[in-house]
């Protein structure tokens, strides 16, 4: 399933959706969709990481905004307004303090599709802010998967895998 087609299918009946197709955020009214690519020759690693926290399985993984934004873009003051992760997860476990009470965050989600290049995009659920590096260029975040408890992680890996070119044999690929 292409960007195309997942920006479609979130628009309301009767509308069409209207986007950059280059951009991997895609600002909603009411949410933002980050689409990310799961390759291994990106210059920007967005390493997944899985591990337990208090008995429970949680998945969180660093991502790179685009090169022009700043600490006062737009999009980089929406984005971390989202709703937070486990602030034990943040950036050398100290949370983002931006100065919002929790009461002023935003509650509008920031929805997650994966995707390897080419391969179908995944949707893996909500995603929690855990901080960001103003001194990295590009910006470099890190969310944790919310749902991450309602889906079967290992089977997104796996789907993820097969859908990448070269973990394919020459056998497959000619099939």
């Amino acid at each position: 399933m292409g960007k195309q087609t997942v920006m479609q299918g979130l628009c309301p009946p009767g509308y069409v959706a209207k986007f950059s197709k280059m951009s991997g955020v895609q600002p909603w009214k009411n949410a933002v969709v980050l689409f990310v690519n799961v390759e291994s020759d990106s210059p920007y690693d967005n390493a997944f990481h899985q591990e337990e926290v208090d008995g429970q399985g949680v998945v969180h993984f660093q991502w790179f905004g685009q090169n022009r934004w700043n600490d006062d873009s737009p999009m980089v003051l929406r984005l971390r307004n989202m709703q937070r992760g486990d602030e034990r997860l943040s950036f050398g476990g100290e949370p983002d303090r931006d100065g919002l009470d929790e009461s002023d965050r935003g509650k509008e989600p920031l929805l997650l599709f994966l995707r390897h290049t080419q391969g179908p995009y995944i949707y893996c659920g909500r995603l929690g802010y855990l901080g960001y590096r103003p001194s990295s260029k590009p910006l470099e975040f890190r969310w944790q998967l919310l749902d991450v408890g309602a889906l079967d992680w290992e089977k997104i890996c796996g789907l993820l895998e097969a859908s990448d070119p070269s973990s394919k044999t020459d056998e497959e690929q000619n099939a």
